[in-house]
């Protein structure tokens, strides 16, 4: 990466798979309803407020009120399946919009409510910010 005018200039993010050799040893793989998701793992004793996850249609980080409750999910209950669901569903509506305000989302899902920010790939600013996150969390396993 180079370093110009304050800003990152990295490659490219174009596709999940790109991503995820990168940064896949960050994340567990899960086939919920027959579609592949990939969930962050835990990194450090302070998790995060946010959790990145990988879902069919692209990259999403998600927090919630209760900062914990996204770092508690088991793929087993329902309820975490149909949250899977749904921020899939929102990624997949506005994935390709340059609004902002189509990439940052509130839902609701079950009794919590979460907010997304989608990291579209292709997007200069998504792979800076992904890039940003995730280095820091590489360097938290080593």
């Amino acid at each position: 990466m180079e370093k110009t005018d304050n800003s990152i200039h990295s490659e490219l993010f174009n596709s999940k798979e790109e991503f995820l050799h990168e940064y896949g040893n960050l994340f567990v793989e899960e086939v919920i309803n027959g579609k592949q998701y990939h969930i962050e793992i835990p990194t450090g004793e302070n998790p995060d407020p946010y959790r990145i996850v990988v879902a069919p249609d692209g990259i999403v980080g998600v927090a919630s009120f209760e900062p914990l409750k996204i770092w508690e999910l088991d793929t087993q209950e329902e309820e975490y399946k149909t949250m899977l669901h749904k921020l899939n569903r929102i990624v997949q509506e506005n994935i390709d919009s340059n609004d902002i305000r189509k990439l940052v989302r509130e839902f609701r899902s079950g009794n919590h409510t979460y907010f997304t920010r989608i990291l579209p790939y292709s997007q200069q600013r998504s792979t800076e910010v992904l890039r940003c996150i995730l280095d820091e969390k590489l360097k938290k396993l080593e």
